[in-house]
């Protein structure tokens, strides 16, 4: 609250005196630039002539125009730091969609070989007659279940329309995807 008060007290300051400031300018070029002014007399007593009743209201719109400058200039300034702000929330967002993409090729290129090969080898003891470990199929199906995941989340979410990126975490999104993946195994068992 009081740097709210503070804020429009030092516009209002600054904008009043501006307006004065300007207003004294004006009444000097016209000094200046007239033969004779009006009927007041400006010449030898300009301050008073200057602050005189027929200036008055020219007075009011010049510090209420100085004003409206400030407080103009005042909120443009805070709108840039927020349009900003958000850039650059949008440019994190996209490095990190950019990261979790390529992260992911790499990921799935290593390991969905390898779970290839795991589960050709079951395969082909099932295939033989032999029996396999129950333990090295969960994991071989949940590997490719976190791959599914890891895929969706970096490949699919960043997309939809209500994905917000000020507001979302791929990685904590990750994260808590991995967490049901294992509390529904071990619900499972």
């Amino acid at each position: 609250m009081k740097s709210i008060f503070r804020r429009y007290s030092i516009i209002l300051i600054v904008g009043s005196f501006l307006g004065i400031i300007i207003h004294i300018g004006i009444i000097g070029l016209d000094v200046l630039l007239a033969d004779k002014p009006i009927v007041i007399d400006l010449e030898d007593k300009f301050l008073q002539s200057a602050f005189s009743f027929p200036f008055l209201p020219s007075l009011i719109f010049e510090i209420l125009f100085s004003i409206f400058i400030i407080f103009l200039w005042n909120s443009m300034q805070t709108a840039i730091k927020k349009a900003h702000e958000q850039d650059i929330k949008k440019e994190k967002y996209k490095t990190t969609v950019a990261t979790m993409q390529k992260l992911m090729a790499l990921m799935a290129d290593y390991i969905a070989v390898n779970n290839n090969e795991i589960l050709s080898k079951i395969e082909f003891r099932r295939k033989k007659g032999q029996n396999t470990s129950h333990t090295i199929e969960v994991a071989s199906k949940n590997i490719s279940k976190i791959l599914g995941i890891l895929s969706e989340i970096s490949y699919y979410q960043p997309y939809l329309k209500s994905t917000d990126p000020t507001t979302v975490d791929l990685l904590t999104q990750l994260e808590v995807r991995i967490k049901q993946l294992e509390e529904k195994e071990i619900s499972d068992f």
